[in-house]
């Protein structure tokens, strides 16, 4: 007959299933999502001090950590051109042909999607990332005000509305939104040559949900100066593979940014409890 060794401690401390990867150009304050990842994984590493005196032991104030590092992995399913180009600090560079213009063109945002202080991208975007041209807001019954209902930004490479409780917006009836713009008729990549990379702050959430509290937890781990390490693999699979999704393995090495106070510069683990 087994024996119970033990009872759990703290259930916020499990961690169950997978994560959303994202990453970020502006230190966190804009994150691109990842999508679909396989193997989620997020590593600390401490290198410790090899210090050995030729006549006696080390004495303790010498012994400690030398050099601190962590790395994220993951096998993606989506890896996109923007997305090569950010990950790799710009050792891949994203380009685009020109397309045929659409004027006018007409996209509804369904109702209730949006959220006072939400963003919402458009779907017809630029080839060259520039803003789309006389854009025009309306619901059922009015139309938007720029700048008391919406205003046009950029988040990551898209353009899109950022919404505002002003005079008529309104997320619970459908959005029209029209506007004039030329999209890609081809995107692509290059790269060599280059050996400088810009570094990316990345960060990975998981969520355990829970069903005997009025709370999930949501385990974040933030990871402030990233470089992508290794390679990038694209192993294409049989056409009668039963799986036949290729996956992309990535890894970010994450290194101590120096602008940080000591103590915090590698990453940063946040928990939360977050009601249902």
């Amino acid at each position: 007959m087994a024996t119970t060794q033990t009872s759990v401690q703290n259930q916020d401390n499990i961690i169950l299933e997978s994560a959303k990867i994202e990453y970020s150009l502006n230190d966190g304050n804009t994150l691109v999502n990842l999508g679909l990842a396989d193997n989620v994984s997020l590593t600390f590493a401490s290198t410790p001090r090899d210090v050995q005196p030729g006549n006696g032991p080390a004495p303790d104030v010498v012994k400690g950590s030398a050099a601190q590092s962590a790395e994220i992995s993951a096998d993606l399913w989506e890896l996109g051109m923007q997305a090569l180009e950010d990950l790799t600090g710009g050792l891949f560079t994203k380009g685009a042909i020109a397309g045929t213009v659409v004027t006018g063109g007409v996209e509804d945002i369904a109702a209730d999607t949006t959220t006072d202080g939400g963003f919402t991208a458009f779907t017809g975007q630029q080839y060259d990332e520039s803003v789309p041209t006389a854009i025009g807001i309306i619901d059922t019954s009015n139309s938007y005000v720029l700048d008391t209902d919406y205003r046009i930004i950029k988040m990551g490479n898209l353009w899109g509305a950022l919404w505002m409780s002003g005079s008529v917006y309104d997320p619970t009836l459908v959005i029209s939104v029209t506007s004039t713009y030329t999209p890609a008729s081809e995107e692509y990549t290059t790269v060599g040559g280059t050996s400088a990379q810009t570094d990316v702050f990345m960060k990975v959430t998981q969520i355990v949900p829970r069903t005997d509290v009025t709370y999930d937890v949501h385990n974040i781990w933030e990871f402030f100066k990233c470089f992508q390490t290794g390679d990038l693999v694209t192993a294409l699979k049989n056409k009668d593979d039963t799986d036949p999704a290729a996956r992309i393995p990535l890894t970010m090495t994450a290194e101590l940014d120096s602008d940080r106070a000591v103590g915090s510069q590698l990453m940063k683990i946040r928990r939360l409890q977050v009601d249902h």
